[in-house]
């Protein structure tokens, strides 16, 4: 066979779908149009990637495929029947329903250098001249697409550079062929520029960062946390591109996150510290004066609005004695329901000092 050909038969079943045939080959005919990479060399079989599929917007100038629907699951390769040609076989499922169906789209055909579109830099696109029709999505008619240099146009092809008498080695001359043209450079993980180079958090205080790239091509990238020089685990996050902290002592250090794709390597490095504030004293706001009416209990809240740490413990006095615990004497808030005149002392306390509070009058009306 002298062309490529892109046979779609469509198969009536259960589930109905594209049987996708790439076929080029090759017999020393010159209207077979051999596919080059950007340096001018034929593409070896077991590289390269074939796909054909639709465009939800018509393409003018391609910088992305994220829109490119293929039909077939998986990727296809040149397969080495002679470099520069493919000869390929898929099955390729219809997409479900009218709304996400390609119904009137154009088909295009796309080769990249890649082994997928998400690695190749240089594409080639041509413009079969089919649409989807509806027809194919009840899994009627069948769609024959052919590259040949009879066929082959500038208007065609819609990415890639259109030579003309080419010499693959093969012994004949062909007519025309594509050369890829780069559409994506290679570009190393390029971070954010928000990445700080100290973070800190107080004592049980959950903190995260987030090393994912802003750019980079391919943008399939890989991470690595280390702590301390060493590697962190993965089992702990150590290969995910954000890394949490538990505000622990523990995760004190300096953390550094290498962001890896096919281009290059980036990486940043911080301290992170956990926030322990200074010992303070605890500072309470209590008035000087309460009332009530006979046998109405009178609360007090002795609740500091200041002081670290904050494990606070309380004690309150009675005309100069502690009041038992057992009568809320150590309680935060404290409850007078009796009939007196007294003068009180809140003492409010924690683990690295204790504090006398301002003497504190309370008037129980009677």
């Amino acid at each position: 066979m002298n062309r490529i050909s892109f046979i779609v038969a469509l198969l009536l079943a259960q589930s109905s779908g594209f049987t996708v045939w790439f076929n080029n080959i090759n017999q020393a005919d010159s209207t077979a149009v051999p596919i080059l990479d950007n340096t001018g060399t034929s593409i070896e079989g077991g590289f390269g990637y074939v796909a054909a599929g639709t465009f939800s917007t018509p393409p003018s100038q391609i910088t992305n495929f994220d829109e490119f629907q293929i039909f077939g699951e998986g990727q296809s390769s040149f397969n080495g029947v002679a470099s520069g040609f493919f000869d390929l076989g898929r099955s390729a499922p219809i997409p479900e329903g009218t709304t996400s169906s390609p119904v009137g789209e154009r088909i295009y055909v796309v080769i990249g250098d890649g082994n997928s579109l998400s690695t190749s830099t240089d594409f080639a696109v041509f413009d079969s001249g089919f649409t989807f029709g509806t027809e194919n999505l009840l899994g009627l008619g069948a769609v024959d697409v052919n590259i040949t240099s009879n066929f082959l146009t500038e208007d065609k092809l819609i990415v890639g550079d259109l030579l003309t008498n080419v010499d693959t080695g093969l012994g004949v001359t062909f007519d025309k062929g594509i050369q890829l043209t780069t559409v994506q450079q290679p570009l190393a993980p390029v971070l954010s520029p928000d990445l700080k180079d100290f973070y800190q958090s107080e004592r049980g205080e959950t903190l995260s960062v987030d090393a994912t790239p802003l750019d980079g091509f391919p943008s399939t990238f890989t991470y690595q946390w280390s702590y301390n020089g060493v590697d962190y685990p993965s089992s702990l996050g150590g290969r995910r591109p954000i890394i949490n902290f538990s505000g622990n002592t523990l995760e004190n250090g300096k953390w550094k996150i290498i962001v890896t794709n096919d281009a290059g390597s980036t990486d940043h490095t911080f301290d992170y510290r956990v926030y322990i504030p200074e010992p303070v004293p605890p500072t309470i706001r209590i008035g000087n004066y309460y009332e009530t009416s006979l046998d109405q209990p009178v609360s007090i809240d002795a609740t500091p609005i200041a002081g670290y740490p904050i494990d606070f413990e309380y004690q309150w006095y009675l005309n100069g004695s502690a009041i038992a615990a057992d009568q809320g004497g150590q309680e935060r808030i404290l409850m007078i329901a009796r009939k007196t005149l007294s003068r009180l002392f809140a003492v409010v306390g924690e683990t690295l000092s204790l504090t006398l509070s301002p003497p504190i009058e309370a008037l129980i009306a009677i």
